[in-house]
């Protein structure tokens, strides 16, 4: 087990919400299919509101420019949101609940399995 995981889940108990993240066996395989282990590594560091790439590269001793592509990937996938703030793109993640998985959330099951559109 990646350890970028466990400190998904540990990130998610921290904040709570709907789904507060439980050290629980299921938990895993889900996280597993839904976040590459660099997604999970971001989503760990995401706060629950809005804030620039540079703050979450920051965070993660990285680039800004090594982030990003990452966020707009997790954004495609249903994973956090993203918006222009400011002149610049500012992103926050979901909490991950049943609504957060759902096709009117996300691009549906199939994107979120291979990581592309289907077709």
């Amino acid at each position: 087990m990646d350890e970028c995981y466990r400190k998904l889940c540990q990130a998610m108990a921290q904040r709570g919400g709907r789904y507060p993240g439980m050290d629980i066996p299921e938990f895993y395989p889900l996280v597993q299919e839904l976040f590459s282990p660099e997604e999970a590594a971001i989503a760990a560091v995401m706060a629950p509101k809005p804030v620039p790439a540079s703050a979450i590269a920051k965070e993660m001793n990285r680039e800004e420019k090594e982030v990003e592509p990452l966020l707009e990937r997790m954004a495609d996938k249903g994973l956090c949101s993203s918006f222009a703030q400011g002149g610049s793109a500012s992103t926050w993640g979901f909490p991950l609940c049943r609504e957060s998985l759902s096709s009117s959330s996300c691009a549906g099951r199939e994107r979120i399995r291979t990581g592309t559109w289907p077709g």
